[in-house]
């Protein structure tokens, strides 16, 4: 119903923003259960929707004729966005990818550079790989 849902302007962030949802759920699935590269597939794909939607939903609150059921939706991006992070960056430390999980973690610092949350991820994904305690407490001290 939501892939229905992109085909329709006035509902095409809300649809990509809940396939977003569903794509993000799953990876959640299927890492608990071991699937990983499964679950770096959905959690990619939930970032891409999310990602596709949160343009939309900045035009759309822009142009003042959105009403409180869009600003909701609206204010669901950023937590959405960085749970995918969140989800990728575990796989891929799951995986023993500690560069890829650096790398996605970093991303979220730069897409969400006021939420302490992010920092806390890399800053952990730091130290887990030796990093220096002043790179770790110099992330920390980022924001």
């Amino acid at each position: 119903m939501f892939l229905k849902g992109m085909e329709c302007p006035e509902v095409r962030a809300k649809a990509m923003l809940n396939l977003g949802l569903v794509y993000q759920k799953k990876a959640e699935q299927m890492a608990a259960g071991g699937s990983l590269e499964s679950a770096k597939d959905f959690a990619t794909k939930a970032g891409d929707y999310l990602d596709a939607a949160k343009p939309l939903f900045d035009d759309l609150l822009a142009s003042g004729s959105s009403d409180d059921d869009d600003k909701r939706y609206a204010g669901q991006f950023a937590p959405l966005r960085l749970q995918c992070h969140r989800i990728l960056g575990s796989v891929f430390a799951g995986m023993k990818d500690f560069g890829a999980c650096e790398a996605e973690f970093r991303k979220a610092t730069e897409d969400f550079p006021n939420i302490r949350g992010a920092w806390e991820m890399l800053a952990r994904i730091l130290e887990v790989q030796g990093k220096s305690s002043q790179e770790v407490r110099n992330t920390l001290n980022s924001l």
